[in-house]
């Protein structure tokens, strides 16, 4: 009984190292305490993760790939006046989050093995968090379905803020109390409020893109800055965007399942076609 009792706990106590006891057997490492979590490029952007931040919710390790930053350099010395701000912005938010003290901020060199054979920023960012066993921190809506397939959970800040949005019960007068709390927060002095009612937008072109909840939403805009209707407008709604991610997301699969993973998307044909 006693070397029964020794034995066994000599293998609970070694269980990760217990392959090099008997070849090819191996028992699962089971993680204790909260999943670290994996930022990806979108949701450093943002911003809101900083904020989120402050209020102490998050305790747990934050990991940032060196990739993930290598990209923010490259967005930020873009020549695009748009996506050097954003790219700038976003290294704004990580200097901000280390210098937090609420924060617990890593770098990752994000070399593994796992990564050499995997070139795109999101499909090596699926992997890292796999191998680390971590969540991915994301607002991109293709990353997000491509990690719930791959079994990697998913915090996404678009449907997190949609979770947190003020809940108006019946017979609650609420819009009085928040035109209150707005006008005592104006500066004193007097209040210009004159818009104008047709905007003439400068010469040139411009692209645009905003998150929604159900992916990237975009508007082009060429004008001659002669008229107020401008010379071209379109708008490039979630479905298209989504649209180009399901050869990714059908690689592998079985012609059977297409329908379903086109369904996982949640596309719209009729803005597809527009």
């Amino acid at each position: 009984m006693i070397c029964c009792y020794i034995a066994i706990s000599t293998l609970l106590q070694t269980k990760d190292e217990f392959r090099f006891i008997i070849p090819y057997v191996e028992f699962s490492k089971q993680l204790k305490g909260a999943k670290p979590l994996v930022l990806d490029t979108s949701v450093i952007i943002d911003g809101r993760i900083a904020d989120i931040c402050d209020t102490g919710v998050i305790d747990t390790k934050m990991i940032v790939p060196r990739f993930v930053l290598q990209e923010l350099q490259g967005i930020a010395d873009s020549s695009d006046k748009i996506k050097r701000n954003r790219g700038r912005r976003g290294l704004d938010i990580l200097k901000k989050m280390q210098s937090n003290p609420k924060v617990e901020l890593q770098m990752h060199e994000g070399n593994l093995a796992e990564l050499r054979d995997v070139q795109k920023v999101d499909e090596r960012l699926v992997v890292l968090a796999k191998v680390l066993g971590a969540r991915v921190v994301t607002n991109d809506f293709n990353l997000n379905k491509i990690s719930q397939l791959q079994g990697v959970d998913v915090i996404n800040l678009n449907e997190l803020s949609n979770a947190l949005k003020l809940v108006a019960l019946p017979g609650e007068n609420l819009t009085i109390r928040i035109v209150k709390q707005a006008a005592e927060g104006i500066p004193e002095g007097p209040i210009v409020g004159k818009v104008p009612r047709l905007i003439k937008p400068p010469a040139g072109e411009t692209y645009h893109a905003i998150e929604s909840p159900k992916g990237e939403l975009g508007y082009f805009i060429v004008s001659d800055g002669k008229s107020t209707n401008p010379y071209r407008f379109r708008v490039r709604p979630p479905s298209f965007c989504n649209l180009q991610g399901l050869r990714r997301l059908v690689r592998g699969h079985l012609v059977a399942d297409v329908v379903a993973l086109i369904g996982s998307i949640d596309i719209v044909l009729g803005e597809v076609d527009r």
